[in-house]
């Protein structure tokens, strides 16, 4: 799967993040029901999708296993430790999940 820097992942998230608001902030009387519907299942099935790949090549960048997503599923806890590992810097040079991404 490759690594992944920091940088990327956080347009991944930011991107994820606004679509999310811009979802949230619209009702669907404001925009016409397709564009709603697309919007919300773009958010609802593609987000989480886009944070685990993205996720685990951020891990693959520390050189970590992609495994390591699942510590994500306890709850608080499990949180606030990916958010710690994704903001660790990335090994320097080629590690076991290949070169460092540009």
């Amino acid at each position: 799967m490759g690594r992944g820097a920091r940088s990327e992942f956080i347009a991944i998230f930011f991107a994820i993040f606004c679509m999310g608001f811009v979802a949230g902030l619209f009702s669907p009387p404001m925009l016409p029901p397709v564009f709603g519907v697309v919007l919300t299942l773009s958010v609802v099935i593609c987000a989480p999708a886009l944070l685990i790949i993205y996720g685990v090549r951020r891990l693959h960048d520390i050189n970590l296993s992609g495994w390591w997503m699942i510590i994500s599923m306890i709850p608080l806890l499990g949180l606030f430790f990916i958010i710690v590992l994704m903001i660790l810097p990335g090994t320097q040079g080629p590690n076991k999940y290949g070169q460092p991404s540009k």
